[in-house]
């Protein structure tokens, strides 16, 4: 809540990304009389702030997460834990909720998570980069939204971005043909094709002869 001060560190020049925050005071005018603010700094620069990223509430538990609903959406507070530290590749889908081409792009993302629920060395992940900050090199290429970072397993701060044709949006099929061309190009682990319909439908069982069954015990 406001009033807030916070120290910007550009660490990677002014206005550029990533940046790391040093958070002074929120929601208190006391906070910001001059000598506060004066200590504050003072403590920046003798090296004992500690660094304050930003982080939504949680969206949902990792746990709990029902795959057939697209993709989990992570806050600034997992992205270690689900990005940086998982085993696999991840691919990440950050967004702005007022862009129209991230809302075009998410039911994409949301479908490309359902396909490939059949991998498991392959987690596909979306955040609102207007609430959760990100303290990763990738930041430096996102420029706009919505924007796709690839984090391969075992390297993970040589991420880079994923660029599916944008006039493919409004084509389910063409867009998720992409999207997988793509990502095979940089994945790690092999991504097989989705199990078609016949495969993942087993035959019931009903105790009746087939016909080839039929005309061998008529012999």
């Amino acid at each position: 809540g406001l009033p807030m001060a916070a120290i910007v560190n550009w660490t990677n020049g002014f206005s550029a990304r990533p940046y790391q925050l040093f958070l002074h005071s929120k929601e208190s005018l006391e906070e910001l009389s001059s000598t506060k603010l004066v200590l504050a700094a003072r403590r920046f620069l003798a090296g004992e702030m500690t660094p304050w990223v930003r982080s939504a509430p949680v969206v949902e538990d990792p746990q709990k997460h029902d795959p057939h609903s697209g993709a989990l959406e992570i806050v600034g507070s997992q992205f270690e834990e689900l990005v940086l530290g998982h085993d696999g590749d991840v691919l990440v889908m950050f967004f702005a909720p007022w862009c129209g081409f991230s809302k075009r792009m998410q039911p994409h993302v949301d479908d490309l998570s359902r396909q490939l629920q059949h991998v498991p060395s392959l987690s596909v992940l979306k955040i609102d980069d207007t609430q959760n900050d990100v303290n990763h090199p990738l930041m430096k290429q996102l420029t706009g939204y919505p924007f796709l970072g690839f984090f391969p397993s075992g390297r993970k701060f040589e991420a880079r971005p994923i660029k599916v044709n944008g006039k493919l949006l409004g084509d389910v099929e063409a867009w998720r043909a992409e999207a997988l061309h793509l990502l095979r190009q940089h994945a790690t682990h092999p991504i097989p094709d989705p199990p078609s319909a016949s495969e993942e439908i087993e035959e019931p069982i009903s105790g009746l002869l087939t016909d080839e069954e039929e005309r061998q015990e008529e012999f």
